[in-house]
């Protein structure tokens, strides 16, 4: 990812107008379906499938998956940052956690 990429999402994220292309901005929303709905939307997926062929949705579906069981366990865990990435997390940082 560049940098106008971690841009445009921290903008999408925030309800800013972000520089997304219309296939960006779906995974975006898929990816954000599944962590904080467990599942993603039927309407999401019907769109993604046609963009995306089968292996590759499958790919991405189970990428979200894997990254969310690791995020789970990193936090329940408290495994804080290695310190070689602490400058990225300074630059761009997490969103706040919902209440």
């Amino acid at each position: 990812m560049t940098d106008a990429d971690i841009e445009a999402l921290i903008a999408d994220t925030e309800g800013r107008p972000a520089q997304l292309d219309p296939l960006s901005a779906l995974v975006i929303k898929g990816a954000r379906e599944m962590t904080s709905e467990g599942e993603m939307s039927a309407a999401t997926f019907a769109a993604l499938s046609g963009h995306l062929p089968n292996e590759h949705l499958v790919d991405l579906i189970m990428t979200v998956a894997f990254y969310n069981g690791v995020v789970r366990v990193l936090g329940s865990l408290q495994i804080d940052v290695e310190p070689d990435y602490q400058p990225y997390l300074a630059r761009y940082p997490l969103p706040p956690k919902a209440a």
